[in-house]
């Protein structure tokens, strides 16, 4: 999908000439992988270009060219150097990632019922998509989605195992030494996170590390 809308220009450089510039550019300096860039010239003008027999794009108006972006022309006829300008140029990317086929709720699992492929353009896709279906296993969802929307991975995240009211053992282990002690979890956390948990004894409250269900562990025994 691609949308040339210059107006005529009564010079040797043509609407098809800056497309093939601006599209090389991009390409030779922020090359992307399994996608495409997609270019909508519609504000782009340059009626007041002199005759020029090539066209230079010089920079753009941002650090990584997404978006409505200000691109930076040079124009050079003969191998000199004729005019500069700027405009504006909206560009697009598009890849295939994985969507969200009808509203998933937050903590449910990702299947082949509720997430499809679709090709999307992510120029404006803040966080990092998701373009397999292997990246959603074992995983649930960290937030709504509604129906349409590109899953990322900030969407995604591992079920907990340990949930606020858990009874669990607090241990401690160095060397021979192995002390453990009962406590409540008191947040949600899923393996190898950092969880508040409550000794029973003592009634105070410490971050431990989950090992399992039933488990969780500390690294300073001081801190039972």
């Amino acid at each position: 999908m691609r949308i040339f809308l210059l107006p005529i220009i009564l010079f040797s450089i043509t609407s098809v000439d800056v497309e093939k510039a601006v599209l090389n550019h991009l390409n030779g300096h922020f090359p992307l992988s399994d996608a495409e860039y997609v270019c909508d010239f519609s504000r782009l003008d340059l009626s007041r270009a002199p005759e020029a027999d090539n066209v230079d794009i010089t920079g753009y108006g941002k650090d990584r060219p997404r978006g409505q972006v200000v691109v930076f022309f040079s124009f050079y006829n003969k191998g000199e150097l004729v005019y500069k300008t700027n405009g504006t140029v909206r560009v697009g990317i598009l890849k295939k990632v994985l969507t969200s086929a009808i509203p998933i709720k937050p903590g449910e699992p990702f299947s082949e019922e509720n997430v499809r492929y679709e090709i999307r353009d992510i120029a404006s896709v803040i966080d990092e998509p998701v373009v397999t279906r292997e990246e959603t296993s074992d995983k649930i969802a960290s937030k709504y989605i509604p129906s349409g929307k590109i899953i990322t991975r900030s969407s995604l995240k591992t079920p907990p195992v340990v949930s606020p009211g858990d009874m669990v053992e607090i241990l401690y282990h160095r060397g021979a030494l192995s002390l453990t002690v009962g406590g409540v979890v008191k947040q949600e956390g899923a393996g190898g996170d950092r969880v508040r948990v409550m000794n029973i004894d003592t009634r105070k409250v410490i971050y431990a590390t989950v090992v399992d269900s039933a488990t969780v562990a500390i690294a300073h025994k001081e801190g039972i």
